[in-house]
């Protein structure tokens, strides 16, 4: 979920049960959005709370004891030697993931 307002998230904060309200504090960050093009009007543009209660959550980092990423952020690139795609809320698996592996980004 997101929210352009902080009082609004604060407002939402404050209205759930108690261990709810401390998960929906720990899985929010706030983040600065790039629009794509002069004609991207995504709501998510610009100064933006996030709360990841979708399967982001499930992630950890990968940069800890030299442990390679199995999950990039964007769109796979299109050939070998391509760039791939800007991140924008779009997730890839780097390459096979066994069942019950930890999904590192």
């Amino acid at each position: 979920g997101i929210f352009k307002v902080g009082h609004s998230w604060r407002e939402f904060a404050v209205s759930l049960p108690k261990e709810t309200a401390c998960n929906f504090i720990e899985w929010s960050w706030v983040q600065t959005i790039p629009p794509e093009n002069d004609d991207d009007d995504d709501i998510r543009n610009g100064l933006t709370i996030f709360i990841a209660f979708d399967e982001s959550n499930l992630m950890n980092s990968a940069d800890w004891d030299g442990v390679e990423a199995n999950v990039r952020c964007g769109r796979p690139p299109e050939h070998d030697g391509a760039e791939r795609g800007p991140c924008r809320f779009h997730y890839y698996a780097a390459r096979d993931i066994a069942a019950g592996e930890e999904l590192l980004i």
